[in-house]
């Protein structure tokens, strides 16, 4: 699972450098010195909502699995150090009272 996401994101990233390098060379001001910027608001807002749609997508499965957990801390750095400080607690070495006297 971890791999194919990797790879979603690879291919993402790749056309995202596409798409952008594309338009830097096509919209170059040296070209048209009269400016290059002709979108309209309907693109600004789909361009703007594309990366909300891509971090919904990847957030949704993560909220899925902590509400399958029900919402207990499981396996987060809070109960782990508590396990750790438990177990070192019990593991110290206790004084040898009969040497001391």
């Amino acid at each position: 699972m971890r791999l194919i996401a990797l790879k979603v994101c690879g291919v993402i990233a790749v056309l995202v450098l596409v798409v952008m390098f594309g338009a830097i060379v096509r919209h170059r001001a040296l070209w048209r010195p009269h400016g290059a910027h002709h979108t309209t608001a309907l693109a600004e807002y789909v361009w703007a909502t594309i990366p909300w749609l891509i971090v919904a997508a990847t957030v949704l499965p993560a909220v899925r699995l902590i509400v399958a957990w029900g919402g207990e801390a499981h396996g987060t750095w809070a109960t782990t150090a508590a396990k750790n400080a438990t177990a070192m607690a019990d593991s110290k070495p206790q004084h040898d009272q009969t040497a001391a006297q």
